[in-house]
């Protein structure tokens, strides 16, 4: 488990996001994504963020992520639970 303050992670490259009226500093993984075995490819909405600062966020709920609109398809923990993963679509 990291033992460090996780928002130490977030401070350097984090961007703004808000839900439900509260803010969280997230990274935000905008790349693109090979799709039908690389016939074309699809953009890859993914944000990083604390677990414990987003702890209720799920499926087809609104996100604003440096201030653009995003809801959310899924959300998974990583490792040991401190951080979590979201991955986006523009509606």
């Amino acid at each position: 488990m990291i033992a460090e303050d996780p928002s130490v992670y977030l401070a350097d490259f984090g961007v703004l996001a808000e839900f439900n009226g509260e803010q969280a500093q997230v990274l935000f993984d905008l790349a693109d994504e090979d799709v039908l075995h690389g016939v074309a490819q699809s953009r890859s909405y993914v944000i990083t963020f604390a677990s414990a600062d987003l702890p209720t966020l799920g499926h087809g709920d609104a996100i604003t992520v440096d201030g653009k609109s995003y809801q959310v398809h899924t959300v998974s923990t990583l490792a040991d639970g401190v951080f979590s993963t979201a991955h986006l679509f523009a509606p």
